[in-house]
């Protein structure tokens, strides 16, 4: 019952996928995530081993986090007015985005409780997630966010251009991709983003 020794070899985090791909590892969940699963199974037959995806515990794998406490009142008004970060949830593509960066292996919806939890309801998960750029454009319309028709873009009551910065760990081409198919959809309600990715070193 007892094992005589482990071997950890410790190498840079970077490295861990391709070392996994060629079977160099006997056993590894860290540092692998869901852009590597391609490459992964594509080695699978000629190095023996096997790939698993596991169902992790997380409501949402990635989710948006405005700041609500933002210094500047007329940005902390504007996120805590639950109409605006509707409009925000309705011009998200998630059927798009489970296509093309998950494969179709994703479970749309919002940040919740997962099925198998006893406290789950369907009417969570799917609450403004239906991807409607003309209905998240009259809500916007509606908080008198004016589009201006030489930029497309919105601004503030105050003039300032409706601009959202989203700070990532940047350490996924996943996180980026995601942001980036957000981008294309907030930018047909006249709201800009930009991607602002920090090291974690």
């Amino acid at each position: 019952p007892y094992i005589d020794r482990v071997i950890i070899n410790l190498t840079e985090k970077k490295l861990v996928a391709g070392k996994a791909a060629t079977g160099d590892l006997d056993l590894q969940g860290r540092y692998l995530r869901f852009d590597d699963f391609t490459l992964l199974k594509q080695n699978e037959k000629a190095h023996g081993y096997k790939t698993y995806l596991w169902r992790i515990a997380k409501g949402a794998h990635l989710a948006l986090f405005p700041n609500m406490n933002h210094k500047d009142p007329v940005w902390r008004d504007l996120f805590r007015e639950a109409d605006f970060r509707r409009a925000l949830s309705l011009a998200v593509n998630r059927y798009e985005i489970n296509r093309v960066v998950y494969f179709g292996l994703a479970l749309e919806g919002q940040n919740t409780l997962l099925p198998g939890s006893p406290l789950y309801k369907p009417e969570y998960r799917e609450s403004w997630t239906e991807f409607n750029i003309k209905r998240a454009n009259a809500m916007l319309d509606r908080l008198g966010l004016k589009r201006r028709r030489m930029y497309g873009m919105r601004f503030l009551p105050n003039g300032e251009p409706l601009e959202i910065i989203v700070e990532t760990g940047g350490t996924s081409t996943e996180e980026t991709d995601v942001l980036q198919l957000i981008t294309d959809g907030w930018r047909d309600i006249g709201v800009k983003m930009f991607i602002k990715p920090l090291s974690l070193d």
